[in-house]
């Protein structure tokens, strides 16, 4: 089997299995805590706006990788790692 189709399948489920669900719970922490007066309160939702941010950054960035022919996304990892 091709490479990179084999990791373009382990990618869209490792998303959809690991991504998405902690993007979810992310998002439910930050809703939840969004009132939140106490000092020790403010820093969790900050955190948890922050994590969300990044982890639904990661998942934009595996859909792209994933949608890009093997040849581009090597060219886009060689040009990103220099």
């Amino acid at each position: 089997k091709d490479v990179w189709k084999m990791f373009v399948t382990i990618s869209k489920e490792r998303k959809r299995r690991e991504i998405d669900p902690a993007l979810g719970v992310l998002r439910s922490c930050a809703d939840q805590t969004k009132g939140e007066t106490s000092p020790a309160g403010k820093a969790f939702h900050t955190q948890m706006q922050e994590l969300e941010e990044f982890v639904a950054f990661a998942g934009k960035v595996a859909d792209v990788v994933a949608g890009m022919k093997h040849t581009s996304a090597l060219q886009w990892a060689m040009r990103l790692l220099g």
